[in-house]
């Protein structure tokens, strides 16, 4: 091992939501290792820790209202599998990793988030403010009883060797994972969990659709009071899509951003060479 810093990309071919966007992401987050002095590592589902592994074995039939779960609960053990890479991170003699989703684009000029002097140290994640906020905090209220005043977004996640150590160091429990996973069976609640004036008809229900690794984080973050450094984001007008959300961009048309992430329905615009383009025009070089 030459490099002192990782880059850990969870990715499978998609089971039922359309093209194959890894083949489109995936060379853009290995070309961004490569210019950063970074290595890169693909985690799959064969690096599952067992007790996911149980998990999945265990729901592997499970229905709600006669409906196989089966997407759900992999889904789940994909996103969520993301907190076991700062034990993985551990194992290793890196100083830094960067845990990134396998559906983020990195522009030819993305900045070096390795060496960036705001983020130097600790542990560095997207804060969540709104109602994006105010959902996660009523589902970890509810489903593990501990006060949340802190969140974050799960799929970007920069981290030295101290701070994951104090997150490894308060890591949920087996039982913490496992009463996550009990709620798929409120996953056909009627819900619209974006919206801060909505009450869950059934107050037993969490109001996003699952308890996944960001209601995790915020478990962690808020049940240890652990400090993490804000990820500056920016928001840029793109033709197609209004507000593309930017991971450590700015507003400032001047400053490139780090990546643009294509989170659920929006992987269909990866499809759109002329779309990708255009990324690369908002994403000039300093």
């Amino acid at each position: 091992m030459n490099n002192k810093n990782i880059i850990y990309s969870f990715y499978e071919p998609p089971l039922n939501w359309g093209e194959d966007y890894g083949k489109i992401t995936l060379p853009t987050i290995e070309s961004y290792a490569k210019k950063v002095g970074a290595d890169f590592e693909i985690i799959t589902p064969q690096d599952f820790p067992p007790l996911f592994k149980d998990i999945k074995e265990e729901y592997k039939n499970y229905e709600v209202s006669g409906v196989k779960q089966e997407d759900y609960i992999h889904y789940w053990c994909c996103s969520t599998s993301r907190l076991f890479l700062h034990k993985r991170f551990l194992e290793s003699s890196y100083d830094r990793m960067l845990i990134i989703d396998a559906d983020v684009y990195f522009p030819e000029n993305s900045i070096n988030i390795f060496a960036h002097p705001d983020f130097a140290q600790g542990w560095c994640m997207q804060a969540l403010d709104g109602s994006y906020f105010a959902s996660i905090k009523h589902d970890v209220e509810l489903v593990f009883g501990t006060k949340v005043d802190k969140a974050v977004y799960g799929p970007f996640c920069l981290s030295d060797r101290p701070a994951s150590q104090l997150l490894v160091k308060n890591f949920p429990s087996d039982e913490d994972f496992r009463k996550a996973i009990s709620y798929v069976k409120y996953s056909n609640e009627e819900r619209d969990s974006y919206n801060p004036n909505w009450v869950m008809k059934n107050p037993e229900a969490p109001r996003m659709f699952m308890v996944h690794d960001e209601h995790l984080y915020a478990y962690i973050l808020n049940k240890a009071n652990l400090n993490f450094t804000p990820i500056r984001l920016g928001s840029r007008e793109v033709t197609t899509i209004q507000n593309r959300r930017i991971i450590c961009g700015t507003s400032d048309e001047i400053l490139p951003s780090l990546c643009y992430h294509f989170a659920g329905p929006e992987k269909i615009k990866l499809q759109d060479a002329s779309f990708l383009k255009e990324l690369e025009t908002l994403n000039p070089p300093l």
